[in-house]
């Protein structure tokens, strides 16, 4: 191994979610090595850990790890069997913690709760299930980024949907070539 560039204070090292990782799953939170090791060695205990710890809301499947053992690490499979929502696992928290700091051009700064949130993802959601909008559906979205635009996406995948968006900047022609091509069944815009 390389040398050490930056080692943590001991009494952060001590409530890191690596310190709790490696307790949790019976390593000494001193020795990364032996629990480097074990992670390199076994790999499908080793993620399953990983989603477990992460507390990850879904179902893992059977696998979660598939690699040809002649091809590369970036060609692995994590949890191809697995089913869970996006929208979901990014909802989860406490009501009152920030979920989102929007800044615009100006300067001008907006926060929204994961509370506010998760009430302004329902009501679309809602809006898209009374639309007709199903699992496996296109939805649109003609959206600058802001906080309207991720409450749309968060919504489309809380019912199962698609979701594609473009910016109002890319003109008509490159709006239509990119949401024509997958059907949208509802379009959001500004």
């Amino acid at each position: 191994m390389s040398s050490v560039l930056w080692t943590p204070a001991p009494a952060a090292f001590q409530f890191s979610n690596l310190a709790r990782f490696a307790t949790a799953n019976g390593f000494s939170p001193h020795d990364y090595e032996t629990m480097h090791r074990w992670s390199i060695s076994d790999l499908g205990a080793f993620w399953r850990a990983v989603w477990d710890f992460a507390g990850v809301t879904g179902d893992p499947g059977t696998r979660s790890f598939l690699r040809d053992d002649q091809a590369p690490m970036t060609r692995s499979q994590f949890f191809p069997d697995a089913s869970l929502n996006l929208a979901e696992n990014l909802s989860r928290g406490d009501d009152d913690r920030v979920a989102v700091i929007e800044a615009d051009e100006s300067g001008h700064f907006r926060t929204v709760t994961l509370c506010e949130l998760r009430g302004r993802v329902a009501r679309i959601a809602h809006g898209l299930r009374a639309a007709g909008v199903a699992r496996g559906d296109s939805v649109g979205g003609i959206l600058p980024n802001r906080v309207e635009g991720l409450v749309a996406l968060l919504a489309t995948l809380s019912v199962g949907a698609v979701w594609s968006s473009c910016s109002p900047d890319f003109g008509a022609a490159a709006i239509v070539d990119r949401l024509g091509q997958i059907g949208v069944k509802v379009l959001f815009a500004t």
